[in-house]
């Protein structure tokens, strides 16, 4: 006799029993031998169900394993990177700071230097006014300098703004005069155009002074010939 094994539905196979003789099962054989096909076909199953989830629990084991392996190696080269980036901002303010000092040194001898020419009497109102301009450039590129130190203020976001009382006037004429002997070099002439403006304005006069340094300097830089014009309304 043949016994098909079952899955739901579904024949994966049969339990073929022979009789011993002429002797076809009885009745009760027969029920028995169905009963024991279904406890068989049952028992496969659910073997082979067992088998397909260790080797799911496997699978994701292998895939746990191999994710963490990962986000260790990420780690470590985040850690790395990081560990370069803190020698890269240690080596970059020690530079910066040798630099200043650098700078500082001469630069404080020229400022110095024109402010005790200034008194003198000997000179005319041209050459003091010359002297002036220098010293302004002199003040100027100092505070520079000192900003150079504050990158990583900059770096983080961290700039305020230092606002005074100023006078727009007065700030737009010294820039005019820090850069009309490179204008005349180039044989350009250099021009101030100023219309109703407040008498004093809370800015960052460092800021603005630099701004206007910036777009005027360029404004030389890239103009052959004619003039170049500053206008504040």
């Amino acid at each position: 006799s043949v016994f098909p094994l079952k899955d739901k539905n579904r024949v994966f196979g049969v339990l073929v029993v022979y009789a011993d003789g002429q002797t076809p099962f009885s009745a009760d054989e027969a029920q028995l031998l169905h009963e024991l096909t279904d406890s068989l076909a049952f028992g496969i199953v659910a073997q082979r169900t067992n088998a397909a989830h260790r080797h799911s629990e496997q699978e994701l084991a292998n895939y746990r394993d191999h994710l963490e392996q990962l986000v260790y190696e990420r780690t470590q080269a985040l850690a790395a990177a990081l560990t370069q980036a803190n020698t890269a901002n240690r080596a970059k303010s020690a530079f910066l700071s040798n630099m200043s000092h650098e700078l500082r040194t001469p630069l404080n001898a020229v400022i110095g230097f024109s402010r005790l020419m200034t008194r003198s009497a000997h000179l005319d109102a041209g050459e003091k006014k010359n002297l002036e301009i220098i010293n302004r450039s002199g003040n100027h590129l100092l505070t520079l300098i000192n900003d150079v130190l504050e990158l990583s203020k900059i770096e983080a976001g961290q700039v305020a703004l230092t606002e005074t009382s100023s006078d727009i006037a007065e700030l737009a004429w010294e820039v005019i005069d820090m850069l009309r002997p490179r204008a005349e070099q180039g044989g350009l002439t250099l021009t101030l155009d100023l219309q109703a403006l407040p008498a004093t304005v809370r800015v960052d006069t460092i800021k603005l002074r630099q701004i206007l340094i910036n777009l005027l300097g360029n404004a030389i830089k890239f103009t052959h010939q004619g003039s170049v014009s500053l206008i504040i309304h």
